[in-house]
């Protein structure tokens, strides 16, 4: 902060100066002047945040000084030093905008304790002045980006007042995510650790706004706008891909993260929320290439109109869900997954709905099977491969509750002839071997197998064969006659049959589909 110290006397002016510690109190910054004239010239040069003030002097007093002060600034602080304690004259003081009144001959303790309070009174409004500062500034930027402001000169003046930025005739705005950080990490993460990577992306792209002459809207902690004016425009197509990958090298060996950035084309501010509006559209082809990209808007495609995409292959995911089947379910999510990335002019609303559809496919599949399902986490994907996972974890998820339930929900003996199953399918397994081992009579079994299961024993028997052949045909370079064997099957001619009867496909066609 600044001090003015104004008195006649040099005595007094350098005792007040020199005999107390202005710094230890906050005043880097210390003026002197010996009359109303000179401390009026060195206000209007300095502009001090305190004045301590005579009031008799030659050329101008300290009343009409206060005068002259509060018609520059309603926020300066100005004490009175002054002999004369009649109430006339303090009277005339707090007419003039005196702060405080302080008599004279002055003694040093007090005068510290005054100015010290006043000195937290300063700081309490500083805060409170930028503060309101901020919020009037933030509120001007979402009133262009609203479009609530559309005044060029309106906008103009808005951002010389709140951001000293002079807007020049072209524009350009940015937009830029931080890059979506798994749930699961963002929980093992300490959360200081987070706010301090929130606090150096700031920091960084207000390092950037010094380079493109913009400034930063900052939508969430993850997310930002910038407005840039800069004055040589070709430097955006020059200079900005740089300064992208470096703030991401520096990202990345701090904190492991990355910004996405998309670019809007050139404009004025005739048509402001169309460049936000474009900045938004590139942004938002992170779903096709990735996160760390950057793209200008004049290399990406106009977006279709947000036109239904539907699952080609619902029938067979169907049929795979009916009986149980993760491996096939997962491919054939894949295959759709890889036919809609593909299309490049998808928006993100599509591909969310078809996440939605896939998910209902699956609910409806499974009739009144209960599913719990948070659609809220698909906001916070921007990723085509974060939205295949976010499906296949779902699939994953329910699959895994289902096979538990299917070992919980039967009587004892069938619970038990099921864990023996799945154990010994290798092994050579007969109804009559398993019902000895339960020990009920084998038609008592299979009558009680078939009621609590909906399938025969021997169909059973066959898909836990034919699921620990997939597991070896997906993770093993076994031959398939020798995978026939290990699972349970003397004929290999019978084996081929089962396993296509299951999944549709041959063993060989099946490898060859889990080995893409």
């Amino acid at each position: 902060m600044k001090l003015l110290i104004v008195d006649d006397e040099i005595q007094i002016r350098q005792g007040l100066r020199e005999g107390i510690d202005w710094q230890s109190l906050g005043f880097e910054e210390v003026f002197v002047a010996e009359n109303g004239i000179e401390a009026l010239e060195i206000y209007r040069s300095f502009q001090p945040d305190l004045v301590l003030t005579d009031v008799r002097m030659p050329g101008m007093d300290g009343l009409e000084l206060c005068r002259r002060i509060r018609v520059l600034s309603t926020v300066t602080k100005i004490v009175i030093l002054s002999g004369y304690s009649d109430f006339e004259y303090a009277k005339q003081a707090l007419q003039a905008g005196v702060s405080e009144y302080e008599l004279k001959p002055i003694k040093l303790r007090s005068l510290i304790q005054l100015v010290t309070r006043i000195k937290d009174d300063i700081l309490k409004e500083k805060i409170v002045e930028k503060e309101q500062h901020n919020n009037q500034a933030r509120r001007l930027l979402e009133r262009m980006i609203s479009g609530e402001i559309a005044n060029p000169l309106e906008i103009k003046q808005g951002l010389l007042k709140y951001y000293r930025l002079q807007i020049g005739d072209e524009l350009v705005c940015l937009a830029i995510d931080l890059d979506h950080i798994e749930s699961q990490e963002i929980k093992r993460r300490n959360v200081s650790e987070e706010a301090s990577v929130f606090h150096y992306l700031h920091k960084e792209l207000n390092d950037l706004c010094k380079t493109i002459q913009g400034i930063v809207y900052e939508r969430s902690q993850k997310a930002y706008y910038i407005l840039a004016s800069p004055r040589d425009g070709a430097m955006i197509k020059r200079q900005l891909p740089l300064l992208f990958s470096s703030i991401n090298e520096r990202l990345n060996t701090r904190y492991g993260k990355s910004i996405s950035m998309g670019i809007s084309s050139r404009g004025s501010l005739k048509n402001l929320q169309q460049l936000f509006t474009e900045a938004d559209q590139t942004l938002q082809r992170n779903l096709f290439h990735g996160r760390c990209h950057f793209l200008y808007f004049e290399d990406i495609q106009e977006y279709a109109h947000n036109k239904h995409i539907y699952v080609l292959r619902e029938k067979e995911l169907t049929e795979c869900i009916i009986r149980l089947d993760f491996e096939a379910a997962r491919i054939i999510v894949d295959d759709e997954f890889a036919r809609i990335s593909e299309l490049r002019e998808l928006t993100i609303f599509q591909v969310k709905s078809i996440c939605l559809d896939l998910l209902n496919i699956l609910i409806h599949s499974l009739g009144k099977q209960h599913v719990d399902v948070d659609t809220n986490e698909l906001d916070h994907l921007r990723v085509m491969e974060d939205y295949k996972m976010w499906v296949l974890g779902f699939y994953n998820r329910v699959f895994s509750d289902l096979y538990s339930l299917q070992t919980t929900k039967y009587n004892t003996s069938i619970t038990k002839a099921i864990e023996y199953l799945k154990k010994h399918y290798s092994s050579e397994i007969s109804i009559e071997s398993v019902a000895e081992i339960i020990g009920i009579t084998p038609n008592y079994f299979s009558h009680l197998f078939k009621k609590e299961t909906n399938i025969p024993f021997s169909e059973f028997l066959n898909t836990v064969r034919i699921h620990a052949a997939k597991n070896l045909l997906k993770q093993s370079n076994d031959k398939v006659y020798e995978i026939s064997e290990k699972v349970g099957f003397q004929d290999i001619k019978y084996f081929n049959q089962v396993f296509k009867k299951i999944e549709g496909k041959s063993p060989k066609e099946y490898r060859s589909q889990v080995s893409l």
